[in-house]
């Protein structure tokens, strides 16, 4: 079960504040404590689950988008870009082996976690992360995302152009060409 707890960052600073003095950038190696950090609160799971999950996904620490507060280095969002293939990632080769087989072998990134503290959210925060890592991301054929269907953001993802590829009972994996 995941918990989006109201607070990424567990910091007092009100929204305000913090509007004057994030900026958008590429996490890095040594962010790697803090998103293991955010992670495990917000997946309920150690630390130590988070980085055998990095270990698995191939997290791409110089690709991947960080919101963070210019004077403290605080993390207040974290979108992680993965090098992890649909078919090791999801259930599509028990549903549909043929789209499996296909998506398989196209170039494609995973967007393995999409997490901004709530003082950010509705604010253009999100569509700017997402810029950030744009070119990136056009390197490949389609980015895809798997979201537990206990969460409200299936319908995000649906509004940034993302395709329900599968549905099973827990979660829902959508794709995005990153062709236009």
């Amino acid at each position: 079960m995941i918990n989006l707890f109201h607070k990424v960052c567990d910091s007092n600073v009100p929204t305000e504040e913090l509007l004057e003095h994030i900026q958008i950038t590429h996490t890095n190696i040594n962010d790697k404590p803090k998103i293991i950090d955010i992670l495990a609160n917000c997946f309920d799971i150690t630390p130590n689950e988070v980085k055998h999950q990095f270990n698995v996904i191939n997290v791409d620490f110089e690709n991947s988008v960080k919101v963070c507060d210019d004077r403290t280095g605080d993390i207040y969002g974290i979108l992680i870009l993965c090098h992890f293939n649909i078919i090791n990632g999801s259930p599509i080769l028990n549903y549909y082996p043929q789209l499996g087989n296909i998506l398989g072998e196209l170039k494609q990134i995973n967007g393995h976690s999409f997490i901004i503290d709530k003082r950010l959210r509705g604010l253009g925060v999100d569509k700017k992360m997402i810029s950030h890592c744009q070119d990136f991301v056009s390197q490949f054929q389609f980015i895809w995302c798997g979201v537990e269907n206990s969460l409200k953001s299936n319908h995000y993802w649906e509004r940034l152009g993302f395709v329900e590829c599968l549905s099973i009972d827990n979660a829902k994996f959508y794709i995005k060409s990153t062709k236009v």
